[in-house]
């Protein structure tokens, strides 16, 4: 059985903003696009390998676009990938700036020294996430995802105001610019 690699504590990486987001598994670092390094549990360097042989990555935006070693691009409007039998030692994840609040972009990934990963990645949004604002008689983007409609979508709302009632408009967009539905 091969060496899995994930982040340090096997947490979702969360609060990225747009950019490129690099995974070295040689040195077992993660590079979010505002710069902060995150460990990974373990790195080749340790294991005196050079490359890893499967990968499956979660990203939180559907138009985000993986890069897998020099070789391989998958843009595909999917919200995660699986690849087996693939060396490769370092990966590049470009996170569009399609969500509101800018830093509310996640990912989560695992890789591992086999050639089989043995891991499905479900093909659904589960963000934990909370995202608080406030607007008088104006019309507001508070919260603003795009993942693809694979799934559903649950948005929970809380009214603090003081008053009895809050007015709500959700807004679906099946072609990213014309309004589908509203509810």
């Amino acid at each position: 059985m091969g060496s899995l690699f994930t982040t340090a504590d096997g947490a979702e990486l969360t609060g990225l903003t747009a950019g490129e987001v690099f995974l070295d598994f040689v040195a077992g670092t993660v590079t979010a696009p505002n710069g902060t390094v995150t460990n990974m549990n373990k790195n080749l360097n340790d294991l005196g390998l050079n490359q890893c042989n499967s990968i499956g990555v979660w990203t939180s935006d559907a138009d985000s676009v993986v890069h897998i070693g020099s070789a391989l691009s998958l843009s595909d409007h999917q919200l995660s990938h699986v690849l087996n039998n693939i060396g490769f030692s370092s990966v590049r994840i470009t996170i569009p700036s399609n969500s509101t609040p800018a830093d509310s972009n996640q990912i989560f990934f695992q890789a591992s020294t086999d050639g089989w990963l043995g891991y499905s990645f479900p093909e659904i949004s589960h963000q934990r996430s909370e995202v608080s604002s406030t607007s008088t008689d104006t019309n507001t983007t508070i919260l603003s995802k795009h993942v693809g409609a694979y799934n559903q979508f649950l948005i929970t709302t809380h009214n603090t105001g003081g008053s009895n009632s809050i007015d709500l408009q959700i807004e679906l967009y099946d072609s990213g610019h014309d309004c589908s539905a509203r509810l």
